[in-house]
C-alpha cells in the first residue's frame, strides 16, 4: 500500500547504560524521539528531539507525568512506542513497522523479538513463517500504542512502579473494544538484557513492593485472571502471496517457523513450541474472528476462495 507513514513518537526510558545511540541517529529521520532519563544521565544531543527527566518514578508513571505536563503531544502523533533502554532496533525493522502500521492501523502492537534476544514470553518471539500475528498480548517492554489506545491506557500508567501486570489490563481493553493486538514477526528487535537484571529491580524505592507483588495487586484491583492464557488469534503469512491462517493451520505453520533458531538456542525453541502447543495455541474460529472490529475488511485480501 502507498501513502504517508504514520507519525510516531518513540519514547525511550533511558539510563546511563542505554543502547539507544546504536540506532537513534538513523531513526530520528523517520520518527521523533523523546528520551526520558531515570538516573540523571546526560543524553543531550541532536539524535533526540525531546528530553524529559524523572528519577523518582518507574517507566509508565514517568511517561504519564510527561503527557500530563505536555498534553499537546498526544494530538500530534498517530503512534507512541514506549521502549526500554536495553533494546536494539535494526533500521530495516523500524521502516517495516511503520509501513505495517500504515497499512493495517493496529490499535496496539509490538515487534517480535529476534532469535538472539533474551525473552520472558515465548509468544513474543519471532516466527519466520509470518508477517504478523493477531494476539491478545503485548509486553510492557516495547508496546506501540495508537493514539486511541494510549488514551485508554494512559490514565492507568501510574498504577504501579514496575509496570508489571499492565499486559492483562491491556488485554481487558482489547476485549472491551472487540479488537486485537499485533506481534510483528517481519520486523524483529533485539532484547539485550535478561529479566531481573536491570535498574528497575536494583534501585526501586524502599517503600515500593517488588514487581511480582505489584502485579498481583494490579490484577486484583481490576479483577483480572492471571490463569487465562494469552493466545495467538490469527496470522498473515510472510512471502510474495500472503494469506490468512487461524486455528490448526496457523498452529502447523508456526511449528515450522522456529527453524532458524535451532542452531542458536535449541532450549529456546522447545520453550516456544511448548507454549504454542499449550497456552498460546490458536483456538479461535473464523466466525469468531469476524467479531473483531474491521477484521473482515482487513483479512479479505489474504483469504483464498
Amino acid at each position: 500500500m502507498n501513502g504517508p507513514l504514520p507519525r510516531m513518537l518513540l519514547i525511550v526510558r533511558a539510563g546511563r547504560n542505554s543502547l539507544h545511540r546504536a540506532w537513534s541517529w538513523s531513526a530520528r529521520s523517520v520518527v521523533d524521539i523523546l528520551l526520558s532519563t531515570y538516573d540523571g544521565a546526560d543524553w543531550s544531543g541532536a539524535d533526540a528531539h525531546y528530553f524529559h527527566v524523572s528519577t523518582a518514578a518507574g517507566k509508565f508513571p514517568s511517561i504519564k507525568q510527561f503527557f500530563e505536563q505536555n498534553t499537546q503531544f498526544i494530538g500530534q502523533y498517530d503512534y507512541f512506542w514506549l521502549l526500554d533502554d536495553d533494546i536494539y532496533i535494526p533500521d530495516d525493522s523500524l521502516k517495516k513497522i511503520l509501513e505495517l502500521l500504515r497499512d493495517f492501523g493496529f490499535v496496539l502492537a509490538q515487534p517480535a523479538l529476534s532469535y538472539y534476544s533474551f525473552f520472558s514470553w515465548p509468544i513474543t518471539v519471532r516466527n519466520d513463517q509470518l508477517l504478523f500475528r493477531g494476539t491478545q498480548f503485548i509486553e510492557a517492554m516495547a508496546p506501540i500504542m495508537s493514539r486511541r489506545f494510549l488514551e485508554l491506557a494512559l490514565p492507568h500508567f501510574g498504577e504501579n512502579f514496575s509496570g508489571w501486570g499492565h499486559e492483562w489490563l491491556w488485554r481487558h481493553f482489547l476485549e472491551q473494544h472487540a479488537t486485537f493486538a499485533a506481534v510483528i514477526d517481519a520486523a524483529p528487535i533485539v532484547h539485550t538484557r535478561p529479566l531481573g537484571t536491570g535498574p528497575l529491580y536494583r534501585e526501586r524505592p524502599a517503600d515500593v513492593p517488588d514487581a511480582a507483588e505489584e502485579m498481583e495487586q494490579l490484577l486484583a484491583k481490576f479483577g483480572l485472571d492471571r490463569a487465562v492464557p494469552f493466545r495467538n488469534l490469527f496470522g498473515i503469512t510472510a512471502g510474495p502471496e500472503p494469506r490468512l491462517l487461524y486455528g490448526d493451520d496457523l498452529l502447523s505453520a508456526m511449528l515450522s517457523g522456529y527453524r532458524e533458531m535451532i542452531g542458536h538456542d535449541i532450549g529456546a525453541v522447545f520453550r516456544c513450541i511448548d507454549d504454542l502447543l499449550k497456552g498460546g495455541r490458536p483456538l479461535i474460529t473464523r466466525r469468531e474472528l469476524s467479531q473483531f472490529a474491521g477484521f473482515d475488511a482487513m483479512a479479505a485480501p489474504f483469504e483464498r476462495g
